[in-house]
């Protein structure tokens, strides 16, 4: 089973708390994003336990940190796929989700799931995309900037 750890502060003296969830606990998977919006952790888990043959998802979680109760987001729109080792980053009350790989092959496609509407949209993109990669990074720069650094593409050295 899946678990949930937290690290909290107290008195200089750092330590990893496990808060009572109520809900379904989710099955250990690897490869997922986290990300923090109003109170609520979602979790884009796309991939099971098991690498090479493990199963792969596109479904995302919510945990409520006020009530710490797990639930399931159902959204509509064409989801991202099957993937690991992708980011997730939030922008207002948006989750942008980019590359990773899809069990075969890494992408570098960009989609985009409205956390108010519960929509996935996959925006158009101008310019030169990035490479496709996994295992990277994804920062907000300024308002609307998402700087996509490092990771690992198709044997090739990212530059």
């Amino acid at each position: 089973m899946g678990s949930l750890g937290m690290e909290e502060v107290k008195r200089r003296k750092a330590m990893w708390l496990y808060p009572k969830v109520v809900g379904f606990n989710p099955p250990e998977r690897w490869g997922h994003s986290a990300c923090f919006c109003d109170g609520a952790v979602y979790d884009y888990f796309p991939s099971e336990q098991g690498c090479c043959g493990g199963l792969h998802y596109s479904d995302v979680l919510v945990l409520n940190l006020e009530t710490m109760v797990w639930g399931s987001l159902t959204t509509t729109g064409p989801r991202p796929g099957n993937r690991d080792s992708h980011t997730a980053t939030i922008v207002g009350h948006k989750m942008i989700v980019f590359g990773g790989t899809n069990g075969s092959k890494k992408v570098n496609d960009l989609h985009v799931l409205d956390l108010q509407t519960k929509e996935w949209t996959k925006p158009n993109c101008t310019g030169t995309p990035p490479c496709p990669r996994e295992s990277h990074t994804a920062t907000v720069v300024g308002d609307d900037n998402l700087v996509i650094f490092g990771g690992s593409g198709e044997g090739k050295r990212i530059t």
